[in-house]
């Protein structure tokens, strides 16, 4: 067993502490791209473009497919190019996503808009958070990546809820641009328990976090 005995965080540096905040705030910045905001959009988006919940669903993936495949190429960038430039310009991308779909007004222009906001926010931004970290830190680097992934935790507990209150107020095309309702039915905690969907999708949404998990296990042994 490893006797090796991490450094105490006082020895981090202001420079390397800027870094970890910077990594972090990437990460919240990711939200408008990420499944769990976007589906605050949902009702609206489907209500406004005539969409089944099915074809919703069909379009979403599509979108994200495209995405991924465009971050193929596109990370190699953070390797030929500084992060503070590309992060930048991602943010810029997203931002200027987020204004355009506030004015869509046809089905095809929804799912280029999907793929801008899954690629530059939960694409882009997370992989040059997660990159520069690698790269800047050696003895913290464990560390400086889990500081830096506070930013998700903090965005999924509190921007959501935000958005979804702000949609009911305003409406959608007034809160896009400046984020990025609820589902049809009011969901309660007894409700979902006694759905037998719940139970069919819960395994598949715990595998991801419970394997990952377990390999942390396994790589401190």
């Amino acid at each position: 067993m490893s006797q090796y005995k991490p450094p105490p965080l006082s020895e981090l540096s202001r420079r390397q502490v800027q870094w970890i905040v910077g990594g972090a705030a990437l990460t919240l910045a990711t939200m408008p791209g990420q499944t769990n905001f976007i589906a605050q959009f949902n009702t609206s988006l489907r209500e406004t473009f005539g969409l089944s919940h099915g074809e919703f669903g069909g379009l979403y993936t599509i979108a994200t497919l495209a995405s991924a495949f465009l971050l193929i190429w596109a990370g190699m960038l953070v390797d030929r190019y500084s992060a503070r430039k590309l992060a930048i310009a991602s943010i810029a991308g997203l931002a200027l996503t987020a204004v355009a779909m506030s004015g869509l007004g046809h089905v095809a222009l929804l799912v280029v808009a999907l793929a801008c906001l899954r690629f530059f926010g939960q694409g882009m931004l997370a992989h040059i958070s997660a990159t520069t970290m690698a790269r800047w830190f050696n003895r913290f680097r464990g560390r400086a990546l889990s500081f830096a992934g506070l930013g998700f935790t903090i965005g999924e507990a509190s921007l959501p809820f935000t958005i979804t209150l702000a949609i009911a107020a305003f409406g959608w095309r007034t809160v896009s641009p400046l984020s990025h309702v609820l589902t049809g039915q009011n969901w309660t905690r007894s409700a979902v328990l006694r759905d037998p969907l719940f139970y069919a999708i819960i395994f598949g949404i715990m595998a991801p976090p419970a394997m990952a998990r377990s390999s942390s296990s396994i790589k401190r042994i």
